[in-house]
C-alpha cells in the first residue's frame, strides 16, 4: 500500500499516462480495467506501452554510436573473420539481441547473415527494455541459404531424439505421406560458438 502521499502522487501519475495514451486509441491498455494490478504495477505497464509507442523505428546498425562499422567478409583472413564476428555477435549481444541456431553455418556465411538480415532490419529501439529480441537462423542453410521451412535445419542439427520422435508422429497422425523419409539424419553442429551461450536468457529479462 502507498502512503497518502504517494497514494495520491500515484494517481496523479496514472490520470497523466492515461491521458498520453489517448492519442493511440486502439484500446491497448483496455486490458488493464479487468487486470488484478496495483496501482503501482498499472503505471508500471503504462510507462512500458508509453514507451513503447514513443519510440523511433529505426536500423539496428544506427543502435551503436558511432553506428557498427563492417568488413567485407571475402577479403579477410578465417582468423580476421572470427574475431570479427565474435566483436559483431556480442555487441548486438549487449543490446539484448540473441543469436539462436547459428552453430550449423560456417563464420563466413553467418557473418554475411547478420550484415544482410540483421543490422538493416528497422526497429523500435527500446533502451530501457530487457527483452530479448531473438534472430532465428534455423531458417538458413548451412551455406547461409534462406529455406522455406525451419524443419530440416531444426531436425537434422538442434532437435532432441525426443523431439524428432515428437514431430514424426505428429506428421503422421495429419498427413498420409510416410514421413520418415523427409526426417532428416541427425547431424552434429561443426560451429560451435561458446561466446555466443556466455549470456544466459533470465539475463535479459
Amino acid at each position: 500500500m502507498y502512503p497518502d502521499d504517494d497514494q495520491a502522487s500515484a494517481l496523479f501519475d496514472n490520470i497523466a499516462l492515461r491521458l498520453k495514451l489517448k492519442d493511440y486509441s486502439d484500446g491497448t491498455v483496455s486490458w488493464l480495467g479487468r487486470a488484478r494490478l496495483s496501482l503501482a504495477e498499472e503505471n508500471d505497464v503504462l510507462r512500458a506501452y508509453y514507451h513503447w509507442e514513443e519510440s523511433a523505428i529505426s536500423t539496428v546498425q544506427s543502435w551503436f554510436q558511432p553506428p557498427l562499422s563492417v568488413i567485407e567478409s571475402a577479403k579477410v583472413s578465417k582468423k580476421e573473420l572470427a574475431d570479427a564476428l565474435r566483436d559483431l555477435a556480442l555487441k548486438l549481444n549487449e543490446k539484448g539481441h540473441v543469436l539462436l541456431f547459428t552453430d550449423h553455418i560456417s563464420d563466413r556465411p553467418l557473418y554475411r547473415l547478420i550484415v544482410s538480415y540483421i543490422l538493416p532490419s528497422e526497429l523500435k529501439n527500446l533502451e530501457n527494455s530487457h527483452a530479448p529480441i531473438y534472430w532465428n537462423f534455423s531458417y538458413f542453410s548451412p551455406r547461409g541459404r534462406r529455406m522455406k521451412t525451419n524443419d530440416y535445419v531444426w531436425l537434422a542439427y538442434y532437435a532432441s531424439d525426443q523431439q524428432r520422435a515428437k514431430w514424426l508422429l505428429d506428421c503422421n497422425g495429419q498427413c498420409d505421406v510416410a514421413c520418415e523419409r523427409t526426417l532428416p539424419k541427425k547431424r552434429t553442429p561443426k560451429h560451435r560458438r561458446d561466446y555466443l551461450y556466455a549470456a544466459e536468457p533470465s539475463e535479459f529479462f
